[in-house]
Parts: structure tokens; C-alpha cells; sequence
């Protein structure tokens, strides 16, 4: 969606007003047909609404709205106040008819709110109800006026706009407008603006000085001690700067580096992607779009003398491009070029200079991790004409504040010169927190290079950095690379589960792959534990000669095939013994399979011919009572192989679905043959201190059985995997954090609000008794938004979620969960005690009052990324802390803090 919305500056340039078909004109300001609810009995929507709108939830939501008609200086609009969902969602709607050609649509909104969970979008009116496009609506105290263009194929069906509330709020709405776009007219409005082609190099980094820059990265899967990727002094490239050398420290490794995103603006010509390149190995370039392949060439060997190697492809309609270079063996890259294909050779930089940035090697520096014992330097080296140039430099920090920074002279001779730059002047009044360090080369007062940019995050170092931390309730997931794996440590996970991310280390699948045949991955392993994260690993799927695979006639073997049931407990039995007396005293803790209560995970049958119902796996009659005979089989084996081993069980989750799955493993035994029990718990929106609270009301699904059936539940409870982010883009999740230069397109990542939600999220998991948690994942990254990512940007580098959890793990690592009490409606603090100190969590839930209180004296207060709080606090929900000496000194200063 991001992409999306940065489309918009795009084309706006260079199109000006380009609309076509105009689908949508509604002025809700005019809004004057009262709303006729069907009388169900429940709720009650009142008011009035645009022509042709109408409501869409009385039929079956419990929605509580009034829609009222105002002015105000003279500008009218509608005030849509939903102040109660007791079931569903708030849905407001109008039709458009069909989409008669592939094209695009400008869809703008002219609205204000302080809101959340308000979106937007156009939708299909039947079954299946999908959207086309879904927007997410920010909240903004001020009119805003905000045009979204995306791109949509034809379609018969007839779609609609909808405005839905998943949760309640007011929202003043003035306009939407709707445009149709064809391809066809904006592919030759491309070529009128462009009749040159267009740009010959659409590259700001076409050299690379100092290594890779903000958004360019190198394959997840490939750890910090397997590549080189440096400039190498020694070979100049053509540009006339040191080359990037790129080689693998893996034997028969080859790296993939995904390159600089761009945007071709002259759709109607080829474009062309260029590298100079020499060396022994070989090279191969790849472009994506919308994370599929668009264009691959393999060039074969790069060549002892220096060659111009160019894919060449049509520019996607409306798409951002994003090149991918993939090097085996020693490889040596420069002068990179993204144009149109007639302008292929003339290199060109994309000003008189370019910018390099890097920070010093330090404990955590592969991850841009800077502790507050370390000094906040940036080294910087400029490439090209900087003869009478200047550097000038910002910090900009996660508050929104911006501090000129000062700068060093430019050492060096030639071509290449270098400084290095310290903004230590940004942290004087907040320290810590992520701070987007942007540099260019200034001559006469004008910018003669772009603007580079670099994300640091300053942290305090960690409790337990170099150090185990066995009793740690944070965990992750995340594959064994040591940028994560530190980046992990630096703010706080100590621990990580082996699913997904590094379940090839485990799992039987990948370590038998023919029976007897046994193969380890000992230094993936053990990079974890060097540095110092313990692991949970996980014992599970089966390679295909032990499973029912073999009787479904599949030619392929993918992820879920991996996950069919072992036929012979035996056998996996064996693969438990073997793994866990390898591993005795590096892993001692195991979680059995993952999801058997889905389908996809604990197949023992495939149906080709209906493969909408779960993927086409099929399960048998009982697979709780097989979960609890392959728990006994796997309990039985682990403590076997090692007594000390720790073994939990269940593998439950939130939701109806848990309940019936711990019901059913309860009773065919489950609970004999486990140290703990786990479960998973997505949330997206955790009400810490409510009654209502969906992480309680999760734990509650996953072990009401358990206490049930014995009153209580008598062993500690794991949280294996979860995340409080989503797919759904009304819901949150992680974008591209501080990043605004190395973007092509508007950055709108509501990196607050996310991290707020993972704070109040662990909050919940904390209070409510789990013992342990682990976030999913910090390996769901590729370049592209991804739902699943956690603590991650797309490119894999730290997000401000991250220094966030970096602050609550400072706090309540080593503290006990006491008491939660009652502020103010929806506002609670929760206390937490140990270390000598009592730490009050400050929290609101949504429909809390915002408010200003005095620090209590005696009292350190922190917000929510760990900076002091001198005097007052400005409350409007968001996580903060009171530290106290005592905990009789926090109950009192409970007391009075909110009035």
C-alpha cells in the first residue's frame, strides 16, 4: 500500500490532472437521506448519509452510530460517530459499477479524526466480498486531503466503496472522489512527457563507496560471516571508484544482493539494468516487481577484463522496479545503471557526487546498533566532483525532532574523499530511540549530490548482552545470522524458537533426508549460542520416505509436505534421540511440531481434486489423540536421551479451535507427557487490564480444558509463537520506519501506533502469567511489506518497534508481575517488581481520556523507547514507565497519579 500512495507524487508530476472517467463524486457534507436500518433488534444507526450510500452492518453486526450533518467556518461535512461495535463491524457503503478495462483508480478522501481501525477501499458487493484495495485511514487531528492511486484489472462483478469501523470512533468526512485511469492513455502520457526516454540513469547509488546503503540488503538466509561485500581499494571500476567486491566465505554459496528500488517514468520505452563487472565467479542479474520475476539473465563468468553486462525488460504499469544482482564466486561490481534501454553505456551519476555512509564497527554495528557507551558517529565518503563542496548534515529522531548537525572537512584527494560525522548533538535531550542521519554535498549553497541516508538506533546495552539469560520471558524467531541474531540481543529477545527460521537446523526432514543418511548443521546452531541466545528447538516434520507423502501420489515436495505425520513413531522417536543427545547442553528445550490443530500441519491424506478445503491436506479422524501418541513417543525419547531435557506440550492455540484441540490432547493423555504446555496467540488488538482483554480471552482457549479438569494449571505456560501485526492493512504492521530519502514513494509507516501495540501486547502475555514468548518473525523480510515481520523493516533492518521493545525488556526483565491497578476508565497501571525497584507499566486502552499528570516525586519516569521524562508526562494511552524504590512508594503514588 505504501508503494501505492508514493505512485501518487509519481505521476502527479508529471501528469498533472489526468483524470477520465469520473466513478465516484460524493459530497458528504450534502449527506441528506436518513438512514433506513432493517429492525433486527440490534443496535441502532441513525442519521443521515450521501446519495446513494447506504448502511451495511444492522443486519448482522450490533453497531451503536449517529451521522450527522455539520459546518463549520463555512465548510460543511459529515461527523461519523461510531461510539459502540458489540459485534462485527460498522460498515458504510456505496456501488460503481463494474471495472470496464484495466487501468487505475485515484481514489482521494478529504476527512479528519483521531482514529483507529477506520478503512476504506473498493470491494467487490457479492460473494466472495473481497476488496480490490484496501486503505487503512490515519488518524489526523487536522483536515487532510489524501489520493491513493493503484492498479486494477477488469472485472464483470460489480464493486462498490466501503468505510468500515473495526473498532469505535469519530471521523469527519468531507469528499471521496473516485477516477477511473486507462493504461493505455497513461502509458502514452508517459511518452509525451518523456520524449527522450527519460532519465539515463534512475539510480542515486549507481557506486557504492561504502558498501551497501539503507534498503539495499543481501539474501536473509546468508549470515555476516559467509559474504564479503566491501569496496575494494585496490580495484578501481570504471566509474573511477573502488569496485564492490562481492564474494561468498561459503564454499559453493553464491549472494544475491537486492539492489535500489526505482521507478521507470517513461512506460512507453525497454529499460535496461546495467553492472560493470569483472572477476573469476559469475553473475546473473534478476528483477522483481510485486515480489515476482520479472526479467533473469545469467551472464555466466564475469570476466577477467571489465564488461558491461544489461537486463533488459518493459517497465511494469504503474510498478516500482527492484533489481537483484547474483554473484558466485569472486565478483566485482560498479557504475550500475536503471534506464531506458536506448541510453544503455552512458553512465552517469545522478549528481556531481554521491554519498556513502557507514557506521563504526562496534558491538552491534552489523546492525546499525549503536550503545550508549558508544560514541554516535556516521563515517562518510563522497565519490565524484566535491571541489569547493561542503557536507551538510541533519539527525532526526523518532519524535519528529530535526537537529543540524555539524560537519568535518573533506579529507582525501581525487575522487574519493571521506568525514565522518558525530550527532552526538541529538541526543542531548532523548538519547535513545532510531535517528535518520541524512548527509549531501553542498557547493555555493546548493545540494550537488542526493540526499544519503542512514538509520542508527542508540540503545542502552542490554541486561544480559554477552551473557545467558536461561530465565528471560523475550523471545524471537529468527535465522541464524549474526546482524539478527546481535540485533535480537540488543534489544532485549534472549531467546529463539527454531521454526521457520531455522527449522532446516532441526527439523527431521532436512536432517534425514534418506533413512540412516544423517547430515547436521552444527555451525548454525551454534552461532546462536555464541552469542549468547539460547534456543527452543523444535522437533518436528519428517522427511517423505517416513510419512504418509508416500501414498498421496504428490511429485512435489513443499513446505506443508514436510508436515505430513511420521507413519512410524519409532522412527521418529529415533530422529528425537538423535537430535537431542547431539545438542545435549547447546539445545535443552523443545517444542513438538508446530499447528497440529491446522489442517496443513498434521496431514495423513492429500485430495488433488479439492484442494480450496485447507490447501487439498487432509487430516484423520482423531489427530488430537495422534498429537498426544506423538508427544508421549517424543517426550518419552527426549528425556531418554537427556533427563534434563525440557519438553512442552499441547502446541495449542487462541480461539475455538484451541479449546476443542486441548480438550481433545487432555484427554487421549496429553498432559502426562510434558514439562510445559504452549500455544500461539496472534492479537492484534490486546486490551491489557479489560475483562475483555483477546489475549486473556486466548489463554483462556488454550488452557480452560487443562483448568478444567484439574482446577488449575499446574505447569508453566509458553507463548511459542504470535504477533500483534496482520496481513489485514486496517490493522497494523510494520513498513519502512524513519526511511524517507532511500524510498520512491511516500514512507507512512505508523511506526508509534506499532510500537505502542507490541508493548501492550507483551504487557498482556506478562500479566496474565505466560512464562515465555516468542515473537514471529524477524525473517519474513525480502524487500517488501510483509505481515508477518516483526522487529524488522522490510530489508531486515531494525524498526522503531524494536527500541520500544528494547525499553520494556530493560524494564521488566528480572521483575514479577504483582498487581494491576485501576487509574481512570480504561487506563491502568501494572506493577512489576525485582531488581530492587518497582516498575509501574502506564497504559490506556482505546476510549481512554488523554491527559497530563505530574512525575510523582521519587519517582524516574521513562516513555515508551526508554528517554527520561523530566516533569510531566502528556498521556494519551501510549506505554509508559514509573520507576519507584519501593513498591509501597508506587501503590501510594498510584493513588493520586490520575484525578
Amino acid at each position: 500500500m505504501r508503494s501505492i500512495i508514493g505512485l501518487v507524487s509519481l505521476l502527479l508530476l508529471s501528469f498533472g490532472s489526468w483524470g477520465q472517467d469520473i466513478a465516484l463524486d460524493a459530497d458528504f457534507g450534502s449527506a441528506a437521506d436518513a438512514i433506513t436500518a432493517p429492525a433486527t433488534g440490534k443496535g441502532e444507526i441513525k442519521g443521515m448519509l450521501p446519495a446513494g450510500w447506504m448502511e451495511n452492518s444492522s443486519a448482522w453486526c450490533e453497531i451503536y452510530a449517529q451521522c450527522t450533518p455539520m459546518e463549520e467556518s463555512g465548510s460543511r461535512f459529515l461527523r461519523m460517530n461510531v461510539s459502540d461495535i458489540r459485534s462485527g463491524a460498522a460498515q458504510f457503503c456505496t456501488h460503481i459499477g463494474t471495472i470496464p478495462e484495466k487501468g487505475f483508480i485515484k481514489f482521494t478522501i478529504r476527512y479528519r479524526g483521531t482514529i483507529d481501525g477506520l478503512t476504506t477501499g473498493i470491494r467487490l458487493v457479492d460473494a466472495p466480498y473481497s476488496f480490490l484495495k484496501k486503505i487503512d485511514i490515519e488518524s489526523s487531528a487536522d483536515w487532510i486531503e489524501r489520493t491513493i492511486v493503484f492498479k486494477v484489472n477488469r472485472t464483470d462483478d460489480k464493486t462498490g466503496v466501503w468505510l468500515t469501523f473495526s473498532a469505535p470512533g469519530v471521523v469527519d468526512i468531507a469528499r471521496i472522489t473516485i477516477e477511473r485511469l486507462s493504461e493505455a492513455g497513461m502509458i502514452e502520457k508517459s511518452r509525451v512527457a518523456y520524449p527522450d526516454g527519460g532519465p539515463a540513469n534512475l539510480l542515486k547509488n549507481p557506486v557504492l563507496p561504502s558498501g551497501l546503503q539503507t534498503g539495499m540488503l543481501f539474501d536473509r538466509d546468508l549470515s555476516d560471516d559467509m559474504v564479503d561485500i566491501a569496496p575494494d581499494p585496490d580495484v578501481i571500476g570504471p566509474s573511477g571508484c573502488p569496485a564492490l567486491r562481492v564474494r561468498s566465505l561459503a564454499p559453493g554459496k553464491g549472494i544475491g544482493i537486492r539492489g535500489e528500488t526505482y521507478k521507470p517514468v517513461n512506460l512507453a520505452v525497454r529499460h535496461g539494468f546495467s553492472v560493470r563487472c569483472k572477476g573469476p565467479g559469475t553473475i546473473s542479474l534478476q528483477l522483481f516487481r510485486d515480489a515476482q520475476w520479472i526479467a533473469t539473465r545469467d551472464f555466466g563468468k564475469a570476466g577477467d577484463d571489465w564488461r558491461t553486462v544489461t537486463l533488459e525488460y518493459q517497465p511494469g504499469f504503474g510498478e516500482f522496479e527492484k533489481p537483484k544482482i547474483f554473484c558466485k564466486g569472486d565478483v566485482w561490481i560498479d557504475a550500475m545503471e536503471a534506464g531506458p534501454l536506448s541510453k544503455a553505456g552512458t553512465f552517469a551519476l545522478s549528481g556531481k557526487a554521491v554519498v556513502g555512509l557507514s557506521i563504526p564497527g562496534s558491538d552491534a554495528s552489523l546492525s546499525k546498533i549503536q550503545f550508549e557507551d558508544e560514541k554516535a558517529l556516521v563515517d562518510v565518503k563522497v565519490f565524484g566532483d566535491s571541489s569547493g563542496a561542503v557536507l551538510k548534515a541533519t539527525a532526526t529522531d523518532l519524535y519528529g525532532t530535526e537537529t543540524a548537525l555539524p560537519t568535518g572537512p573533506l579529507t582525501g584527494s581525487g575522487t574519493l574523499k571521506q568525514s565522518r560525522i558525530d550527532f552526538s548533538a541529538a541526543l542531548t535531550k532523548r538519547p535513545y530511540g532510531g535517528f535518520r542521519i541524512e548527509v549531501w554535498v553542498d557547493q555555493n549553497g546548493k545540494p550537488v549530490s542526493p540526499v544519503q541516508e542512514i538509520i542508527v538506533y542508540r540503545l542502552r546495552r542490554p541486561l544480559y548482552w554477552g551473557k545467558d539469560a536461561p530465565d528471560s520471558p523475550f523471545g524471537v524467531h529468527t535465522l541464524s545470522t549474526l546482524r539478527h541474531i546481535r540485533m535480537a540481543k540488543a534489544v532485549g529477545a534472549n531467546w529463539t524458537r527454531l521454526h521457520d527460521a531455522g527449522l532446516e537446523y532441526i527439523g527431521w526432514w532436512n536432517l534425514e533426508p534418506e533413512k540412516g543418511q544423517w547430515r547436521f548443521f552444527d555451525q548454525e546452531i551454534n552461532r546462536f549460542r555464541e552469542n549468547k541466545v539460547m534456543i527452543y528447538g523444535e522437533l518436528s516434520t519428517a522427511p517423505k520416505w517416513a510419512t504418509y507423502y508416500m501414498d498421496t501420489g504428490l511429485t512435489t515436495f513443499g513446505y506443508w509436505d514436510k508436515f505430513f505425520q511420521p507413519k512410524d513413531l519409532a522412527d521418529f522417536g529415533n530422529y528425537v534421540k538423535v537430535v537431542v543427545s547431539r545438542y545435549k547442553g547447546v539445545i535443552d528445550h523443545w517444542d513438538i511440531w508446530n499447528e497440529p490443530w491446522n489442517v496443513e500441519w498434521w496431514g495423513v491424506a492429500f485430495d488433488k481434486n479439492d484442494t480450496k478445503k485447507s490447501h487439498g491436506y487432509r487430516t484423520s479422524k482423531e489427530p488430537a489423540r495422534d498429537f498426544a501418541l506423538l508427544s508421549k513417543a517424543a517426550f518419552t525419547a527426549a528425556k531418554a536421551a537427556n533427563p534434563n531435557a525440557y519438553v512442552n506440550g499441547f502446541n495449542s492455540t487462541a480461539g475455538g479451535s484451541g479449546s476443542k484441540w486441548t480438550k481433545g490432547v487432555l484427554e487421549a493423555g496429553g498432559l502426562e507427557y510434558c514439562d510445559g504446555v504452549c500455544y500461539h496467540e496472534y492479537q492484534t488488538r490486546p486490551l491489557p487490564g479489560e475483562s475483555n482483554d483477546t489475549i486473556k480471552r486466548g489463554i483462556e482457549d488454550a488452557t480452560g480444558a487443562i483448568v478444567a479438569a484439574n482446577g488449575k494449571l499446574d505447569k508453566p505456560l509458553w507463548m511459542s509463537e504470535g504477533s500483534c501485526y496482520t496481513s489485514d492493512t486496517s490493522q497494523m504492521r510494520l513498513d519502512f520506519g524513519l526511511y524517507k530519502n532511500s524510498l520512491p514513494f511516500t514512507n507512512n509507516d505508523r511506526y508509534i501506533d506499532a510500537a505502542d501495540t507490541l508493548c501492550k501486547y507483551m504487557l498482556a502475555l506478562k500479566s496474565y502469567g505466560v512464562k515465555r514468548w516468542f515473537l514471529y518473525s524477524m525473517h519474513c523480510f525480502n524487500g517488501d511489506i510483509n505481515a508477518c515481520s516483526i522487529l524488522v523493516m522490510p530489508d531486515g533492518q531494525l524498526h522503531p518497534a524494536g527500541v520500544a521493545h528494547a525499553a520494556f525488556a530493560d524494564l521488566i526483565e528480572g521483575r514479577e508481575y504483582r498487581k494491576t491497578i485501576p487509574l481512570a476508565e480504561k487506563t491502568y497501571a501494572f506493577l512489576f517488581e525485582g531488581r530492587g525497584k518497582t516498575v509501574a507499566v502506564i497504559s490506556g486502552n482505546k476510549g481512554c481520556a488523554a491527559r497530563t499528570f505530574r512525575v510523582p516525586a521519587h519517582a524516574k519516569a521513562v516513555d515508551i523507547y526508554g528517554n527520561a521524562v523530566l516533569d510531566r508526562i502528556a498521556f494519551d494511552g501510549k506505554v509508559s514507565y514509573l520507576v519507584f524504590d519501593s513498591s509501597s512508594a508506587a501503590e501510594s503514588a498510584m493513588g493520586s497519579l490520575i484525578k
